[in-house]
């Protein structure tokens, strides 16, 4: 005769080893006590309850590895923008070789493709090399303006660093609160607090990607469309950006024009305008240039003229960053 087994006494919902388990022993974390001579009502509660823990899980590790990388990204960014700055303020500038041009301009022999002069802001020799087929006063008032130029670049640099450091310290405070927050018993919880510090998941691109014919980015849940040629610049420019949509394109030379998509009621952070001008810079005749000179501006202030070839288009206001020309998203195909 076979001996009837006993039934537990309690069935344990346990978190052990990082998972949720129904276990006939208390081990680990207790989550939750069932009466054990009801095995369907403990299996109706255990499975609720492991699929939102294992959903609470799933979420909580993408916000660990999203504000990590945030963090990374901007203290790389600002350790970047540190060295290029203190590059910048120990080299002789533009302006500086060019006041030295103009003030001996009457030594400078014609077609001379370098010249000697004495330094008068370090009262030592300079060699300054020269263009044969170029007056001194042209290049005088080229390296002018690469000198105001550089004045923005170390105006921009000095801005992107603090912006930058900023990031990155929150981004580890969030992560420390991510850590420490008691609300992380609930899954209602954590989404409630990644909505209050806009942490949201960024709307997925391959839907877009399926809708549209541009190549296209996903920065901080703000969608970054990219032209593929003239006619399709055209498309993007004129049939698909929204009028509050960001515009940008490399300045003074042929290439993608590029849109950051508006999303209401936000402003489009600084690191997102970045990314997109290095994707202008980078699509753009101006890709292997040390810097580019990139418009920024809303859609509305661009227009296509009557007659314009494709492409083409008048902006009537603009602001101009300088950046490195790049993919920001190198390793991630564009969809």
């Amino acid at each position: 005769m076979l001996a009837q087994l006993e039934k537990p006494a309690h069935y344990y919902i346990i978190q052990l080893d990082g998972r949720t388990r129904l276990s006939l022993l208390p081990l680990g974390d207790l989550l939750d006590a069932l009466p054990g001579n009801d095995p369907i009502a403990a299996l109706r509660r255990f499975v609720p309850m492991a699929l939102g823990r294992r959903a609470l899980e799933m979420e909580t590790r993408q916000l660990r590895q999203m504000l990590e990388r945030r963090a990374d990204e901007a203290s790389t960014a600002a350790a970047h923008a540190r060295q290029r700055l203190h590059a910048l303020a120990h080299e002789a500038g533009y302006r500086h070789t060019a006041d030295l041009i103009m003030a001996n301009l009457h030594d400078i022999p014609a077609g001379a493709a370098q010249v000697e002069v004495l330094d008068f802001y370090t009262n030592l020799p300079k060699l300054i090399k020269l263009k044969p087929t170029e007056k001194p006063q042209r290049t005088a008032e080229n390296l002018y303006r690469k000198g105001k130029n550089q004045q923005i670049e170390e105006r921009q640099l000095a801005e992107r660093i603090v912006r930058r450091e900023a990031e990155a310290l929150t981004a580890l405070e969030r992560l420390e609160e991510l850590e420490q927050l008691p609300a992380l018993a609930e899954l209602r919880g954590l989404r409630t607090w990644r909505k209050q510090h806009g942490l949201d998941p960024a709307p997925a691109a391959a839907k877009a990607a399926t809708e549209l014919p541009f190549k296209v980015f996903e920065d901080r849940g703000f969608t970054i469309l990219v032209g593929r040629n003239a006619a399709n610049n055209d498309l993007l420019t004129q049939k698909y950006a929204h009028k509050d949509d960001l515009w940008l394109h490399a300045k003074d030379v042929t290439g993608s024009h590029v849109v950051i998509r508006h999303r209401a009621g936000q402003t489009v952070p600084e690191p997102v305008v970045e990314h997109a001008a290095q994707l202008a810079g980078w699509y753009s005749r101006r890709q292997h240039d040390t810097l580019c000179p990139v418009t920024v501006t809303p859609k509305k202030f661009v227009r296509k003229p009557k007659g314009a070839l494709p492409g083409q288009v008048v902006v009537e206001r603009e602001r101009v960053v300088l950046v490195k020309p790049g993919n920001p998203f190198d390793g991630v195909d564009a969809l």
